[in-house]
Formats: structure tokens, sequence, C-alpha cells
């Protein structure tokens, strides 16, 4: 048996080792270490505690380890930058939000200008802009007139979605013109018109523009028409009617190849064109008198003295100071008020020629002067 005093000591020694163990590692699981900590820092997953800044595994047995961990440079870095992240993910949404309000703004303005046919450089103007800032809301947001072009195409592909998918839910009438542009470029245009009824009107929309250097064939008109219809995505079959002048080409490019391919559309002719060259076959009788209205037309076209001399003569011979109608070739209708005009001022417009030809000289003088 051993001594008093040696059994004290050695339970002495095991009590202090107990105390020691019990005081350096505790037998608290990850998950209570997690709820005790009352720190969003750490949580456990799997039976193992966790620092979220860091996303490392930290010994959940001894509280000194968590408590050394959390006074570290990296830790309180992360810990920091979490902090940051978590902010900027709070006022993401409002920031979102915003940004597509502006957009819808700065949309809705080039909308707006195109429509009006605003060009994009008045949007530079100090004046517009302060108008913008003040009285519209999100006026701020619109840039200037450089930044506007991407806008410009993103609209017209959205409007061109919408164009898409009004037309494929209606019937549909084919419009087709050709005229020259000022680069003498052949052009035609092709629109599209929704038939709802009889009674309803009809709203023409340009769907494409073709630009040629040559002239138009059936062939091309049949292409550019099946083409446009190919693009808008339509149904050949809800075509009802082709609306076109009274050109030869036209009327084959209908019995040729669209008759066939759009079996439920039927030709028109325009009314206007066939009654327009009725027109240009009687005026061709009368030719005199076209080229003398001409001729007029290009001798008070410049300079601009001689119209305020005319207008002069006019009102010192008692007559309405009323310049003659521009005989313009292709409009058969201003060739005729021109043709009225000058048989009921005939008198006066001879007697300011003569007196034109005494103070001035000119050939296109002496060749008005041939027809008097």
């Amino acid at each position: 048996m051993l001594p008093v005093t040696q059994f004290t000591a050695s339970k002495l020694a095991k009590d202090s080792e107990k105390n020691r163990k019990r005081l350096h590692a505790s037998g608290l699981t990850a998950k209570q270490r997690s709820l005790q900590s009352k720190n969003e820092d750490f949580y456990e997953e799997g039976g193992k505690l966790y620092c979220r800044p860091c996303c490392k595994i930290i010994d959940h047995t001894r509280q000194g380890s968590i408590e050394r961990h959390k006074e570290t440079q990296g830790h309180l870095t992360n810990k920091k930058a979490r902090k940051i992240q978590k902010t900027l993910n709070s006022t993401l949404p409002i920031a979102t939000s915003a940004r597509f309000e502006n957009v819808a703004v700065i949309e809705d303005w080039v909308r707006a200008s195109c429509a009006a046919n605003i060009p994009f450089h008045k949007t530079d103007n100090g004046q517009l802009r302060d108008f913008f800032r003040e009285h519209i809301r999100g006026g701020g947001a619109i840039p200037k007139a450089r930044a506007l072009s991407p806008y410009l195409k993103d609209c017209y592909l959205a409007d061109r979605m919408k164009l898409k998918q009004y037309l494929a839910s209606h019937n549909l009438i084919v419009y087709f013109d050709e005229t020259f542009d000022s680069l003498g470029r052949f052009v035609s245009c092709v629109l599209l018109a929704a038939f709802k009824n009889e009674t309803s009107s009809l709203l023409p929309i340009l769907a494409e523009t073709y630009f040629q250097t040559e002239p138009l064939n059936h062939n091309k008109v049949s292409q550019q028409i099946i083409k446009t219809l190919g693009n808008y995505e339509v149904e050949l079959d809800r075509i009802v009617a082709l609306c076109s002048d009274n050109a030869s080409y036209m009327k084959k490019s209908y019995t040729a190849a669209l008759k066939t391919l759009l079996p439920n559309c039927q030709h028109l002719t325009c009314l206007c064109h066939i009654l327009n060259l009725v027109m240009k076959s009687f005026m061709e009788k009368f030719t005199l008198s076209l080229t003398f209205c001409h001729r007029m037309t290009e001798y008070f076209n410049r300079p601009s003295a001689r119209r305020y001399r005319y207008l002069q003569f006019l009102e010192d011979t008692g007559m309405r100071k009323k310049m003659p109608p521009v005989a313009n070739a292709t409009r058969w209708t201003s060739t005729f008020d021109a043709v009225v005009y000058y048989e009921e001022h005939l008198p006066v417009v001879k007697s300011f020629l003569l007196l034109e030809v005494d103070d001035f000289e000119g050939g296109s003088l002496l060749e008005l002067q041939t027809f008097l």
C-alpha cells in the first residue's frame, strides 16, 4: 500500500491532467461551436467548422484556435472584402433597375427623333440637354449624338420583331413601286398592309427598299417580293392582293411567277398610273405649249431677281401678284395648271418678256421670244 502522501500526490497529478485537457480540448461539436460563437463568419457543415470569409476549416475543439484565427490579418482582410461584396450585391438590383429605366428613356428619344425627323446632332444642343435634365425623368442619361447609333440599331430590331408578329396574324396586301434616287440608281420599294376587312382603312408599311444600277425586269420584281415576304416570315397564302403600276414587266412578274407562288393573290394595277399614261398621250398633242411652259419655268428658276421684276410688273399693270405654277415634266397636274395660268396671263407675260429683251440680253430670252 502506498503512503498517504504518495497517494495524494498521484491523485492531484491525474486531476491536473484532466483539467488541462478539459481547458484545451472541449467536447463541443462543430455545430455547437458555431452556435456558441454567435458569429456569422463561422458555420458547420459535415461535422466540421468552416470560416465563411476565408473558406477554410477551423479546429472547433479548441476555442483558442478560433480566437487566434479571428485575429489574423488574412481573416480580417477577407472579412472586409466580403462586407464590400455583400453591399454591392444588395445594391445591384437597384442599379440594374435604374439602368433599365435609363435605356428606356434613351430608346424612346431615338424613336421620337426618327419619327419627327430630328437629326441626332441636335441632341448636343446645350439648351436641349438642360431641358432633358430639368423636365424629363432620367433625361440626364440621354447621351450625346455619337453614342446614340447603337440604340438606333436596337430600336430597329425590336420594332422589326413587333412588325413581324403583327403581320403574321393578318392577311396582307403587297404594294410595289419603283423610282430613282439622287445618285441615279433604280430604287424599288415593297410595302405591306394588313387587310382586316372590306371597311377597314389600310396603312401600308415600308418593308424593304432595294437599290440597283440596272433597270428592273420581271425576274427581279418577283425575287424582291418573295425575299421581302421571307424576311418577315409571312406565309405566302396570306397574300390577297398585289398592287403595282401598269408596266409590262410588272404584269409578267405576276403571270410568270407570283401567280403560282401566291395562290390567293390578285393583281391590281394602279388607276392613277393608267390615268397618267392617258394624260401623257393627250399632252403629246400640245408640244409647243408644253415647251413654252417648261422654258418659262427654267427662266424664272434663276436668278431670283427675275421673279421680283415679274411680280413688280404685275403690280404696275394692276394684276394680282402671283408667280406662274412650276411646270414639272413628270407631274401632268402641275403642267396643266401652268398652261391655264399662261393662257390667262399671256398678254402680260408677252409684254414682260419684250421689256426684258430691251433691258437684258440672253439666249433664253431670245428663245422665249420665238414662241410669241
